[in-house]
């Protein structure tokens, strides 16, 4: 398996751990929590992305793909706080962690 297909595995996988979320309007109350909400319109971007470059892999396409990655962990990022309520955020972080850490060795 190529590196682009381990990530892109890796990501889809990623994708159902992240699909718990958090509403906008419950940030801060844990039963209410579903921070996925908040990182959706990411996801899907970086699932277009990903189709593209796959079924394309052009350096435009990789280039489209790898900001909409950066533009994903970043949301994540933002939401960790939501992920701690639910005693998820050290799991998330280490997943946001590893995900950087494949972005970084994409070159397009």
């Amino acid at each position: 398996m190529n590196k682009m297909s381990k990530l892109m595995a890796c990501l889809l996988g990623g994708l159902l751990f992240f699909s718990m979320g958090c509403d906008k309007d419950d940030k801060n109350d844990p039963v209410g929590c579903n921070w996925f909400t908040e990182v959706q319109a990411e996801s899907t971007a970086l699932s277009d992305a990903a189709t593209a470059y796959g079924l394309d892999p052009t350096t435009a396409n990789c280039e489209a793909f790898v900001d909409a990655y950066e533009a994903y962990l970043v949301a994540l990022e933002a939401n960790l706080g939501c992920a701690g309520t639910q005693g998820n955020q050290a799991e998330l972080q280490a997943e946001i962690d590893a995900a950087q850490a494949q972005l970084a060795n994409i070159n397009c």
